[in-house]
């Protein structure tokens, strides 16, 4: 249906402010020589880290595809092998636990922590130690891509193959009510009143934190487990940016060509207190960013010599304690993630930049109800809210 996924080889990069950089790659070998610059004896500790995450990997993807069983049948059947045990021991986890049983070198170790809070985790919130850990059996097996003319293209060849099977669709037909007959779901009420009646079946996609709206009558406990749902310890904000000539990056090498290129201190410790500010309603002094520079793996997305950027900022969804403090300082903010990411580059200046557009956090969430409190991954990935937990106890099938 006219869908073509590019997958770079350079797939994710840490730039420290120090303008040093760890890469990621497809590769195993050149992820691990990319270490070895750092810590040799990180580089042999990654190698085996990915060598167990590959170990579980079968598992874990064959759980994205079926019902998951019940949390209570699954603790018990992990609990009868050692692979199991230390399974349960991750899960429980925090990130920065799993990480520092592995690694000794700071920069390694900030590099691990910020690949996982691309899925919006906080290093040191317990619960979340499987997603640092299962990171590298994905990203050397099922390296992240980009669609080739857009993420509207993927859109286009959804419809196409929908289409193809006999789908009628229908855009701008918001849907206000679930219609529920003998505690079966038979329809939908759309905003103007017409209601559609499923022959087969109804599928929904609704945000626990929402899911009162659609429902009348929602059985008591469903309803006050999803509305006790948690989001992600922060939120994201998305700047773009139509630039005459690609970002070039001071540290150079290959950090730069990276699908992901992350920026973080290169102190542990100053790296951990970015989420003390965001648990206070604040800021760092330097972004919490990640860059994309697309246009650089598909000539489609810009015109030649020119470039599309966008960044990805992290930040406290109540801003000073309240969301609204966004719309208020929204300039502000922009002007702030502008400027850190400057810093890591020669030419993000006046006359470089074509156009440039800002979306903060509470945009994010406007955008779209399924990005409740800025959380563009759905809910906090915590151990009580995966597997037969996922999102609640109620709702995982």
């Amino acid at each position: 249906y006219g869908l073509n996924y590019i997958r770079p080889e350079v797939q994710y990069s840490t730039i420290f402010n120090d303008q040093t950089s760890i890469v990621t790659y497809t590769d195993l070998d050149r992820s691990c020589e990319s270490i070895a610059k750092i810590s040799p004896r990180d580089a042999d500790a990654y190698r085996r880290f990915t060598e167990m995450s590959l170990g579980i990997l079968p598992l874990l993807t064959s759980g994205l595809f079926v019902p998951p069983m019940p949390q209570g049948p699954f603790w018990a059947l992990l609990d009868q092998s050692s692979e199991g045990r230390l399974l349960m021991r991750y899960l429980q986890y925090s990130v920065l636990d799993v990480v520092k049983e592995w690694f000794e070198n700071e920069k390694v170790i900030i590099h691990l922590l910020k690949l996982a809070s691309e899925a919006m985790t906080s290093p040191e919130v317990k619960g979340t130690g499987l997603v640092v850990f299962t990171m590298p059996a994905f990203v050397h097996t099922y390296p992240g891509g980009l669609p080739e003319g857009g993420s509207g293209v993927l859109v286009d060849a959804l419809i196409r193959c929908l289409e193809a099977h006999g789908a009628d669709l229908r855009a701008n037909s918001t849907v206000t009510k679930i219609l529920v007959e003998g505690g079966t779901a038979v329809g939908v009420r759309l905003q103007d009143g017409e209601e559609i009646r499923a022959k087969r079946a109804v599928i929904g996609q609704i945000h626990p934190l929402l899911l009162e709206r659609y429902f009348d009558d929602l059985d008591e406990t469903v309803a006050g487990n999803a509305g006790r749902v948690q989001m992600a310890a922060f939120a994201i904000m998305a700047m773009h940016f139509a630039l005459k000539e690609p970002p070039k990056y001071h540290a150079g090498g290959d950090g730069g060509q990276a699908l992901l290129a992350g920026f973080a201190p290169s102190r542990l410790n100053e790296f951990r207190r970015i989420f003390d500010d965001f648990r206070y309603g604040t800021v760092a002094s330097d972004p919490f960013a990640t860059a994309m520079v697309h246009s650089q793996h598909d000539s489609s997305r810009a015109p030649a010599g020119q470039a599309a950027l966008t960044l990805f900022g992290f930040g406290p969804f109540d801003l000073d304690g309240d969301s609204a403090n966004w719309d208020h300082r929204k300039e502000e903010m922009g002007n702030w993630l502008r400027h850190g990411y400057g810093s890591y580059v020669t030419n993000l200046t006046d006359d470089n930049i074509i156009a440039e557009c800002f979306h903060t956090p509470l945009d994010v969430q406007r955008r779209s109800p399924s990005f409740q409190r800025g959380d563009v991954t759905g809910v906090g990935k915590y151990f009580h809210q995966i597997g037969g937990h996922r999102p609640t106890p109620e709702l995982p099938q």
